[in-house]
């Protein structure tokens, strides 16, 4: 069901459904549940975003958000609802992931079906 959603729905609405079908699931992180409390303004960095629910969050409590997200797929994700016009126009997306060290990795993504 949620993958049919996705599918129908358009990517400038699939960050903000993945967070509201977590949260109607009972099923987000709880650290996100909290994020109110721990985040007030300011600029946050969100390493890993993946399809940016986090993003999402952080762009409601903070005024900027820097999201670093190596895989296109998620990246564009995010981006497309930062340009669109239900979001504040405060996250910055970085299609690269970040490393302690200079260097390049192959990233191999099984498809399991």
């Amino acid at each position: 069901m949620k993958e049919y959603f996705l599918n129908v729905c358009p990517k400038s609405l699939q960050l903000p459904a993945r967070y509201y079908y977590q949260k109607l699931r009972g099923i987000l992180d709880d650290e996100l549940i909290m994020l109110d409390k721990l985040v007030n303004g300011g600029r946050a960095i969100d390493i890993g975003a993946n399809y940016g629910v986090y993003t999402y969050v952080l762009s409601k409590l903070c005024d900027q958000v820097e999201a670093f997200e190596p895989l296109s797929e998620c990246a564009e994700t995010i981006v497309a609802y930062s340009e669109s016009r239900f979001s504040k126009h405060n996250i910055n997306v970085h299609n690269f992931g970040l490393s302690n060290s200079n260097c390049y990795i192959l990233y191999v993504i099984f498809n399991y079906v």
